[in-house]
């Protein structure tokens, strides 16, 4: 087995290799002055290749069909820990597309003897767009794995929104603790609001913030979880996907 990481992926691939014991592609990725994306695989390749990349902007979306381009005629596993624009995943206005299908569309004709594997979707519905085996994989339990190491006394797991109460609720019955939701309002397409409700649960140290994902503009983050860091001082974050880790730690620095 080859596992290639591409550019937004690099650090989880090589602790997948690592961890399996197999080969770490060495890769060249460029940006050429006019903006165009380069993309080489170094390494020899086999018939069994992993390709790890997320898709958070479009370049890395553009390295991912380069990589799939180079690997053509070999079954590709392919892992996308973030699936860039998953949030697009309906048309609301005439004229709009649905991007997430667009997405689908343009990675089928290399996986027809693959397989897509990604983490916690924002919409599973879209899924079906794809045409070989695919798969939806959930991380929760691995954050709850991980916060009940931590050591905590009878935590709280809060969700930022009533959407992801289903993330929250997973965690909560593996730690066997309550779980409640903060009450979100969007101000605007990177600014959004977020202030303790009346919660159900005794809003006490320390509590677990559960995110799918944090994609705002840090002074928006910033303001999200100022609430909580006000009257919960002892707060984690916790994300699901890998491209959300930066943000995370800029919003509770």
């Amino acid at each position: 087995m080859v596992i290639i990481g591409g550019p937004a992926s690099q650090l989880l691939a090589g602790r997948v290799a690592a961890n399996l014991n197999e080969t770490l592609a060495l890769c060249d990725y460029r940006t050429f002055p006019d903006g165009e994306s380069y993309s080489q695989i170094q390494s020899e390749l086999d018939d069994d290749i992993v390709i790890i990349q997320s898709t958070p902007t479009d370049q890395d979306l553009v390295y991912l069909l380069q990589l799939l381009d180079i690997c053509q005629g070999r079954a590709v596993k392919l892992v996308m820990p973030y699936f860039g624009y998953a949030r697009q995943d309906k048309i609301f206005q005439p004229g709009e597309p649905m991007t997430a299908r667009a997405v689908a569309t343009a990675l089928n004709p290399f996986l027809k003897e693959g397989s897509v594997h990604l983490v916690n979707i924002h919409a599973p519905s879209i899924m079906i767009h794809f045409h070989c085996q695919a798969e939806n994989l959930d991380a929760t339990p691995l954050l709850a794995e991980r916060i009940g190491g931590m050591g905590l006394h009878d935590p709280v797991v809060i969700s930022p929104d009533k959407g992801a109460m289903n993330m929250a609720r997973t965690a909560a019955a593996a730690l066997s603790c309550d779980c409640d939701f903060l009450q979100k309002t969007r101000l605007s397409g990177t600014e959004v609001s977020m202030a303790p409700q009346e919660v159900a649960v005794a809003m006490v140290p320390p509590v677990a913030i559960m995110s799918s994902n944090m994609t705002t503009s840090r002074p928006a983050t910033a303001t999200s979880w100022g609430a909580m860091e006000t009257s919960v001082p002892d707060s984690r974050v916790f994300c699901r996907k890998s491209q959300s880790q930066d943000r995370a730690a800029a919003a509770v620095r």
